[in-house]
């Protein structure tokens, strides 16, 4: 089972399902990420640290590949799924230096929520977790990273999730951001979302018969569990209630996950759960899409179970369809992934 883990990208949608009756917008608005909401961040003393602090007790952890003078930071999906390694045939090392970091809440890096302190009522409790672990942390995480590694510009390389993330960076600092490269973007963008974009019923459609009446059960008693008693979870046991997820997602895809490595990092579980509630009842950052200026790249798959056509509508973006790939070109197809983004970069 601890290779299913590596759905690196596939529990993105899953913020469409948690307990969006206890709450109304998101906890993250366009624009309020100026202002030093930044924090005091220390320079690194090296770009190759392998724990990179970006402010109080936050540390990340990296594998970086290159030591060229441009930095691209490549941003895992999930969230919470960072990736094994780096990706095989990174082009251009000479030129650039690549960060495979891992967000907070997963991985290597610091967990900032191991449990929720007792007594805290419902509100309280999401607040606690948001406040530590949402989304909008994983913004400001690039930026500081950006900061402690020295950078005046990045190029974000961002994966599913990690697309996502890196698209509204790059509208909340778009002086920061020399180039964007989105990989298969997760379809977050506006909730609630189209009939054809919502993840749940894509994946339901699309197994076997037998093996609905179960994924039902999970959605409902795993995915959907916002009792008193999902409070009282640790990191570690959200981790192994929600791992059945990969299970189902590649079984849709019908992708054989023995020919995928197996996985070397832990997941994310209070993280993901906070990523999720910061998101909120409805939202729409459609709006965010018209402040990204630099070159963009957008990558989709031609097997994927969702291509969001929202992210085309970023201006002069580039669009490339990978052959033979699910959702995972890098694995998949990594020939024609690593042309695409050697042409444009």
């Amino acid at each position: 089972m601890k290779q299913l883990l590596i759905a690196a990208g596939v529990l993105v949608p899953l913020a469409l399902y948690y307990g969006w009756k206890y709450m109304t917008g998101p906890f993250y608005v366009y624009g309020m990420l100026r202002d030093g909401a930044v924090g005091v961040v220390e320079p690194a003393k090296n770009k190759d640290t392998q724990m990179v602090n970006v402010g109080g007790d936050i540390e990340l952890y990296q594998d970086v590949v290159g030591n060229g003078g441009k930095g691209v930071f490549v941003v895992h999906g999930g969230p919470g799924r960072p990736y094994d390694g780096p990706w095989e045939g990174m082009v251009k090392q000479g030129e650039y230096t690549y960060h495979f970091y891992h967000q907070r809440g997963c991985g290597k890096s610091t967990r900032p929520v191991l449990t929720v302190p007792e007594g805290l009522s419902f509100p309280e409790a999401m607040k606690y977790v948001v406040a530590r672990v949402g989304f909008d942390q994983d913004i400001l995480d690039i930026e500081r990273l950006r900061i402690a590694l020295g950078y005046d510009k990045i190029t974000l390389l961002g994966h599913s999730w990690g697309g996502f993330i890196s698209a509204l960076y790059a509208a909340e600092y778009p002086e920061r951001v020399e180039k964007l490269v989105l990989v298969s973007p997760a379809a977050a963008l506006v909730f609630p979302p189209p009939k054809e974009m919502d993840f749940f019923a894509n994946i339901k459609s699309r197994l076997p018969e037998e093996d609905r009446p179960a994924f039902d059960d999970f959605v409902k008693n795993v995915i959907l569990d916002f009792s008193p008693a999902m409070w009282k979870k640790t990191d570690d046991q959200i981790i192994a209630a929600e791992e059945p997820m990969g299970f189902y997602y590649f079984k849709a895809l019908k992708v054989d996950i023995s020919t995928r490595p197996a996985p070397t990092h832990k997941a994310g579980g209070w993280s993901t759960k906070g990523t999720y509630m910061s998101l909120g009842m409805h939202h729409d950052y459609t709006h965010a899409l018209k402040n990204i200026t630099m070159p963009t790249l957008l990558i989709e798959c031609a097997d994927d179970m969702i291509n969001d056509p929202l992210y085309r509508s970023i201006k002069g973006v580039q669009v490339v369809s990978i052959s033979k790939a699910t959702h995972f070109p890098f694995y998949e197809n990594p020939e024609e992934f690593t042309a695409a983004l050697a042409d444009f970069m």
